[in-house]
């Protein structure tokens, strides 16, 4: 069975941020994500790992655009 992907609108809605800020984070890198023809994807279990991985990092420090701007995480298996 094929792993849910979820689009630039889902994943922004998740994070709670702009779909111009996750294009932004796509165009450095700063989030895993994947180009199917022309479309942008995100695999739901990687944005889950990013994230978790991305609020250890962060030690309390809070920097422009950074998920951990977030006050609390949102349930990812609500979105449907």
């Amino acid at each position: 069975m094929m792993e849910r992907l979820l689009d630039v609108n889902q994943v922004s809605e998740l994070l709670g941020v702009k779909p111009s800020t996750l294009y932004y984070w796509v165009h450095t890198g700063y989030i895993p994500h994947h180009h199917i023809g022309k479309l942008l994807r995100f695999k739901e279990s990687e944005i889950e790992e990013w994230f978790d991985e991305t609020a250890e990092h962060s030690e309390g420090r809070v920097t422009r655009h950074h998920p951990c701007l977030l006050t609390e995480r949102k349930d990812f298996h609500k979105l449907e």
